[in-house]
C-alpha cells in the first residue's frame, strides 16, 4: 500500500481483490489541507485500470505479458520472435481477458487489442516499460497538484514519499514543469478553475 508520512499520514491504499482507499480519523476530523489534497490525488491514480496493473506487476512481468499477447494475437514477426514470454502462454491470458464477456464484447475487445498490439509491435524497440511505470507516478503527482493547487505542499509530500525508483529530484522536476505547462492551465480552464490571464501569461510565454 501507499500512504503519506508524519502528520499528513491521512490516506492509504488497501490492496485487495476490490482495492479501496483508507482515510484516517485525523483527515476526517481535520478536513482537507493542501498536503492532504496532494497526497489523495497521488494515491488515486493507483485505483485506475493502468494503476492497478502497474501495482500488480513489475517491469519484467509487464514486458512478458506484452510479448505473450503479441505472440498469441499477431502473425509471427519477419525475424526472430517474442521473448521472453509467460510460461502459461497466450491462451491463458485470452481466457482471463475474455471471461464473462458477450460475443459482441469479445469481438470489440479483440479488435481493440490487436490494434494496440500492432502499434506496440511496430514501436516496441523504442518503448521502455520502466518509463511507463514511472509515468504512473508522475500522473498521480499531477493529479495531486491539480487537487491541491499548491506547489510547495506537493514538493513537501514528494520529499517525504517519492519512490526510490523514480527519484525525488526527478519527480519534483516533472511536477514543477507541469505546474507551468499549458496542459495544466487548460485543465483548470476546462474545469472552470482558470487563473486570471495576468497570472498565466508569463508562464505560457516561456
Amino acid at each position: 500500500s501507499a500512504s503519506t508520512t508524519g502528520s499528513e499520514a491521512s490516506f492509504a491504499l488497501l490492496p485487495a481483490a476490490e482495492p479501496g482507499l483508507l482515510i484516517s480519523r485525523e483527515a476526517l476530523k481535520g478536513g482537507i489541507t493542501p498536503m492532504r489534497a496532494f497526497a489523495l490525488g497521488r494515491l488515486m491514480i493507483w485505483l485506475s485500470p493502468q494503476g492497478l496493473l502497474g501495482s500488480c506487476v513489475d517491469a519484467d512481468q509487464l514486458q512478458m505479458i506484452l510479448n505473450t499477447l503479441c505472440q498469441h494475437f499477431l502473425p509471427p514477426p519477419p525475424t526472430g520472435g517474442w521473448s521472453p514470454v509467460l510460461p502459461e502462454g497466450g491462451r491463458a491470458l485470452e481466457k482471463v481477458l475474455f471471461q464473462g464477456l458477450s460475443s459482441a464484447e469479445k469481438k470489440k475487445l479483440r479488435t481493440d487489442l490487436v490494434d494496440a498490439l500492432e502499434r506496440y509491435a511496430h514501436l516496441h524497440r523504442q518503448i521502455h516499460v520502466t518509463d511507463w511505470l514511472a509515468g504512473l507516478g508522475y500522473t498521480g503527482d499531477r493529479f495531486g497538484f491539480f487537487l491541491s493547487s499548491d506547489l510547495a505542499s506537493g514538493v513537501s509530500v514528494l520529499q517525504k514519499n517519492a519512490d526510490q525508483a523514480m527519484g525525488v529530484r526527478l519527480a519534483i522536476k516533472e511536477l514543477v514543469l507541469y505546474s507551468a505547462s499549458e496542459d495544466y492551465f487548460k485543465l483548470r480552464h476546462d474545469f472552470r478553475l482558470a487563473l486570471p490571464d495576468s497570472q498565466t501569461a508569463p508562464f505560457l510565454a516561456l
